[in-house]
């Protein structure tokens, strides 16, 4: 049976408990709605900020999801861009990058994340 996904709540970004962590948000670089530091990758959603150690993952990769929308003017598709980490466990803990608009910053992402650690194993699992 193939594991789940990641609680989001066990990733929730506090201020003021780490201050390796608090450094490490202040010197991030942003990719959209991520931030990419050395030890971790935060990202927002809504109001909270969230963070995972990349030593808790394993492999990465990129998904890009289609949304069907009913706007005024009619039906329109939208395309949101994130990525996903696999676990030790096998669960997935998807982060969100943005929509379409920002595509490019998800993909600078996925290379600077492959560029500064190149110890996880990267692509979708076979």
């Amino acid at each position: 049976m193939k594991p789940g996904r990641a609680n989001e709540k066990e990733y929730v970004y506090t201020r003021g408990i780490s201050a390796a962590r608090d450094a490490d948000f202040s010197s991030a670089v942003p990719f959209g709605k991520a931030k990419l530091g050395k030890d971790s990758i935060f990202w927002k959603k809504g109001l909270k900020w969230y963070c995972l150690d990349f030593r808790e993952a394993v492999r990465v990769f990129r998904r890009i999801a289609e949304v069907n929308a009913r706007v005024c003017c009619g039906n329109s598709n939208f395309d949101i861009q994130m990525l996903v980490f696999i676990m030790f466990d096998g669960r997935e803990l998807e982060v969100l990058i943005g929509d379409s608009l920002h595509r490019y910053e998800a993909e600078n992402l996925y290379a600077a994340l492959r560029e500064a650690h190149p110890e996880l194993h990267y692509g979708k699992p076979e």
